[in-house]
């Protein structure tokens, strides 16, 4: 399954990004995540994959594309 999403934020890019990649806080700003957990160390980019619990599905492995 594939399942794009755009929106603009009003803030500077570093920013955004320096939030973003920090997957592992992600349950504690948004409900729709209930645990994420990264399937290698290395910093979030096109290709890095994790796994992300949330509620009522099943796991699923995204890949950043």
């Amino acid at each position: 399954m594939r399942v794009k999403n755009r929106i603009t934020i009003r803030a500077p890019r570093d920013l955004v990004w320096s939030v973003t990649q920090k997957v592992e806080d992600w349950p504690e700003w948004t409900p729709t995540i209930e645990s994420i957990r990264r399937v290698s160390s290395e910093s979030l980019s096109v290709g890095s994959e994790v796994w992300i619990q949330q509620p009522g599905l099943q796991e699923l492995r995204w890949t950043v594309v």
